[in-house]
């Protein structure tokens, strides 16, 4: 068997305004939800604030994948499309992201419709999922980091290898080294939940922000009116404001 398990999610609490069911599939197609392993939690820099996100869950990033560099990532990659159960570990964590994302925007109402028809739905780890609703099952069509990745970096990969990026070490080169040393330090003093909010929930809403103003207007409509049902109830400008949120989950 090289199959993966996919999964179904019930939602904790019926959504407000039932723009989504109840129960939702996570992907029902196997190879969109490898393409979407490879394209968000395996590729930099967006598998830097996935391994933020899993680490909340109690899962270890480096763990899943083998290690956190790029070949680490690639081999997995490669694995996982020759025999898709390679990736379950890492899928399992994914899923599990999701469904958070899910039940924190049904609680939440952290949701609304977008231009086609579908759905968005943001979750307080800063999960933003699409989803599709058919005769009263919604299905995910993609779960990602917005703001953290590379747009379009995949578009014409179509279950191809992992594409080989920029090396990060080197980016962080061009860092002044005092400069380099300050944020390490900054970093060290933070705990996971600080480095989540910091490095993964506050780019994340302000990538929705800019993408309110964008110049496609359906875009504007549907990230202005997600981010109002998030600003309308709460304020996120504070560490503690969020984390207020995480623990009455």
């Amino acid at each position: 068997m090289c199959d993966l398990n996919l999964r179904t999610h019930h939602t904790a609490t019926p959504p407000a305004r039932r723009e989504f069911a109840e129960r939702v599939h996570l992907f029902d197609d196997q190879q969109a939800a490898l393409e979407h392993l490879r394209d968000h939690p395996l590729t930099s820099p967006e598998s830097q604030g996935w391994a933020l996100v899993f680490d909340a869950q109690g899962d270890v990033y480096a763990g899943l994948v083998g290690g956190e560099d790029f070949k680490a990532r690639a081999r997995l990659s490669d694995r996982m499309f020759a025999c898709a159960e390679h990736a379950q570990p890492l899928y399992d964590a994914y899923a599990e992201s999701i469904a958070r994302a899910l039940d924190d925007a049904a609680r939440l109402g952290w949701h609304a419709r977008g231009a086609f028809g579908d759905v968005l739905a943001l979750g307080c780890d800063g999960v933003l999922v699409i989803l599709q609703t058919r005769r009263g099952v919604s299905n995910v069509v993609s779960a990602y980091l917005p703001g953290l990745g590379v747009q379009g970096v995949h578009e014409e990969n179509h279950g191809a290898p992992l594409l080989r990026e920029a090396d990060p070490m080197r980016d962080a080169s061009l860092e002044h080294p005092r400069e380099a040393r300050k944020r390490a330090q900054q970093r060290m003093k933070m705990t996971p939940e600080q480095r989540l909010f910091h490095e993964v929930v506050r780019p994340v809403l302000k990538k929705l922000k800019q993408e309110r103003n964008s110049i496609k207007v359906e875009r504007q409509r549907e990230r202005r009116d997600l981010l109002s049902c998030v600003e309308g109830q709460h304020k996120l400008r504070r560490f503690e404001q969020w984390r207020a949120l995480v623990e009455a989950r």
